[in-house]
């Protein structure tokens, strides 16, 4: 079952659902985001909020009828938004096809900073920043895209920088849903040993510096390496994976 959901004030996902009861699995979706319902956890995903004048659709295996609380805790000022950079911004509305992903990492230890994108091609179709589910980070990814299209990822900081270029791909198809909470896609990056280490000539100038430098390192072969910059009190400045393939 689904139903159009269009709430009278912006609440949370939990206020706004607070009268339905929902199964294990149940999905509510935005455009462009979504949150799944965990028994004895509750929904989530994505979405924090829900919002009057935006559309969200319910997908539901329980007979209820919806009935909106008068109350709310979002402030009419407050922004459940997060900031995402301008190299990742795209407009949902361009888009009249998604599907869902629920997908986390194995083999690196991330920040909670990160961004997880889609593309088709070198085209944006999809970014969402992680969320903390039982201790691990766990991305809940709208993906857009037209049917039989080969969507590929890529793993940024906050700030949009690259980190990684993934190796899975998926393949799009309409109001689908891959991976759950507890069985979620897995990416898997696997870290270099210090025997694996590459080590070629490096050049850095001016030496030292202030406020810039430049670097070059050579490479006989692209991949994933880790820039770490300190001072000579051990104060870190920059400690950051970079993809050069």
């Amino acid at each position: 079952n689904y139903a159009g959901v269009v709430p009278q004030v912006a609440m949370t996902v939990e206020e706004a659902l607070a009268y339905m009861q929902p199964q294990d699995g149940d999905i509510i979706k935005g455009h462009g985001e979504f949150a799944v319902y965990v028994p004895n956890v509750g929904w989530i995903g994505s979405m924090n909020a829900m919002r009057p004048g935006k559309g969200y659709v319910l997908y539901s295996n329980a007979e209820t009828s919806l009935i909106y609380p008068t109350y709310s805790s979002i402030s009419a000022g407050r922004s459940e938004y997060i900031e995402i950079p301008e190299n990742l911004i795209l407009n949902p509305s361009d888009f009249e096809s998604d599907m869902s992903i629920i997908a986390m990492f194995e083999g690196i230890e991330l920040s909670g900073n990160e961004l997880l994108a889609v593309y088709y091609g070198d085209e944006l179709r999809g970014v969402t920043p992680p969320v903390l589910t039982d201790g691990s980070y766990a991305f809940f990814l709208t993906a857009f895209g037209n049917v039989n299209e080969e969507l590929s990822f890529r793993l940024f900081e906050s700030n949009g920088q690259l980190i990684q270029r993934l190796d899975n791909s998926i393949t799009f198809k309409t109001n689908d849903m891959i991976g759950t909470v507890f069985e979620p896609y897995t990416f898997t990056i696997e870290k270099i040993s210090e025997e694996e280490t590459v080590r070629t000539d490096t050049n850095i100038w001016p030496n030292p510096f202030e406020d810039e430098f430049t670097l070059v390192h050579g490479f006989d072969s692209g991949g994933l390496i880790g820039i770490r910059i300190t001072d000579l009190s051990g104060r870190t400045y920059l400690d950051q994976l970079f993809d050069i393939s």
